[in-house]
């Protein structure tokens, strides 16, 4: 199983993501002088820069609600088939694609390398 540093991870608006109280550099962002090559400003390239850093940043969160996710959806999928309704009625969503969602869980930890 992967080893990954412990968030929060915090973008810092000059395109570096940051952890451990912001003294660990995780991330610098590259590739503005391509994005403004390739016909964008200078100022929309920024833009691009501290978007991708805001996501990169978010990981540790969305890996956690990804894991949490995949848990609780694999054990209803393998309980139920599908999710019931709070009044107890098997939800109307196809048993296929909620388990595609479940699928799709699965595979984006095990590409991040975490164990499932």
């Amino acid at each position: 199983m992967a080893k990954f540093t412990d968030g929060p991870w915090k973008a810092d608006g000059c395109g570096y993501v940051l952890a451990c109280n912001e003294a660990m550099l995780v991330c610098e962002m590259r590739g503005l002088g391509h994005l403004v090559a390739s016909g964008l400003t200078a100022k929309q390239a920024l833009e691009i820069q501290d978007a991708n850093a805001a996501l990169i940043a978010a990981v540790p969160l969305l890996l956690d609600a990804c894991r949490k996710a995949y848990k609780e959806l694999n054990e209803i999928r393998a309980r139920d088939g599908v999710p019931y309704t709070h009044y107890g009625m098997k939800a109307s969503v196809c048993p296929d694609y909620f388990s595609s969602v479940v699928d799709d869980c699965q595979t984006a930890l095990k590409s991040a390398g975490v164990a499932t």
